[in-house]
């Protein structure tokens, strides 16, 4: 595993509709951001600059994201991959992929915790954030994360996400979450770290709180110190 962190905040979120429409129910998206709370407020309209796929079945909810890229390019290539395990030689070559049509939450959860298994993601110190309770049933199903791949829980309003985003926003724009096709299966080698992208002294993460218990339990419990975020219990 490449202990190396980025100076740099890169992820790949999911979203899943909470609009009352019946037909909007299985609606999920999955896009590349350096900020989540601007992201979620362009979805949903707030703010300009939101993706045109999700203009329809508004209110968009962030349930999690992953973070830990060591730049821009391995996270869109991880972004390209979920969105599109079906095309994915590196995914669909690993696990059975279902229909490319299929938006279901409980897919893209599963096609996600199955991608921390494969390389080039594999090495890469990754973490996964909760931001909501709705689709961890379907975790409990899912493969267990590599031991290094950390698994917390906040909420999109917690200091600890404000934090993460000043390690990427004050370098780059907006123009960074875009909805036109990104790189696909290209080799891990062509990911590779700028001079600007130096290793950090401090864990910029150190905010979360971490735990690993058995795989497919889960809990809600507060942890200290840390407002609205809490251990989490589901990887």
């Amino acid at each position: 595993m490449s202990g190396a962190l980025s100076t740099r905040f890169y992820g790949c979120y999911l979203l899943a509709s909470d609009s009352p429409d019946p037909y909007s129910k299985s609606k999920t998206y999955i896009g590349f951001t350096v900020k989540p709370t601007r992201r979620i407020r362009q979805h949903n309209g707030e703010i300009k600059a939101g993706a045109w796929r999700t203009k329809k079945h508004r209110p968009w909810q962030m349930v999690m994201f992953i973070h830990g890229f060591p730049n821009k390019v391995a996270a869109l290539q991880f972004e390209w991959a979920w969105q599109h395990p079906y095309k994915s030689r590196i995914v669909s070559n690993a696990f059975s992929v279902d229909t490319p049509k299929s938006q279901l939450l409980s897919v893209k959860v599963r096609y996600a915790y199955e991608m921390l298994h494969l390389s080039p993601w594999s090495a890469y110190p990754l973490r996964i954030v909760h931001l909501s309770e709705r689709h961890l049933p379907y975790i409990s199903a899912c493969r267990a994360p590599p031991a290094h791949v950390e698994c917390v829980h906040a909420k999109i309003t917690d200091e600890s996400i404000k934090a993460l985003e000043k390690t990427g926003t004050d370098q780059q724009s907006s123009s960074d979450e875009d909805d036109e096709p990104h790189t696909s299966d290209t080799n891990a080698s062509s990911s590779g770290m700028s001079g600007a992208e130096s290793d950090l002294e401090q864990d910029p993460y150190d905010a979360f709180p971490r735990h690993r218990p058995a795989h497919g339990h889960h809990s809600s419990s507060s942890s200290s110190g840390q407002a609205g975020a809490f251990k989490c219990s589901c990887c």
